[in-house]
């Protein structure tokens, strides 16, 4: 039943319908959404670090090593960001 209503006003999210029916606007979840905002880039960070890590495994180089541990490496830091 979390139905997220989301209307876009000059490039910033200004309501956000959670499930119990009472909203947010910008002025008091901004942090909120940063927040949120955050942990979906760090997700998305985490899953390329994943694929990064999975073609490390296939063709086993020191070049693919380093960009495998350059991309777990920011989705880590991503991650902590978003823990606040």
């Amino acid at each position: 039943m979390d139905i997220i209503f989301a209307k876009k006003a000059e490039g910033i999210l200004t309501v956000i319908r959670d499930w119990d029916g009472s909203s947010c606007d910008a002025g008091n979840g901004t942090i909120t959404l940063v927040f949120l905002i955050l942990a979906l880039v760090a997700c998305m960070a985490g899953l390329a670090s994943c694929l990064a890590g999975l073609h490390h495994v296939r063709v086993y180089r020191h070049d693919s090593l380093s960009s495998a541990a350059t991309a777990s490496l920011i989705a880590w830091l991503l991650t902590l960001l978003a823990m606040g």
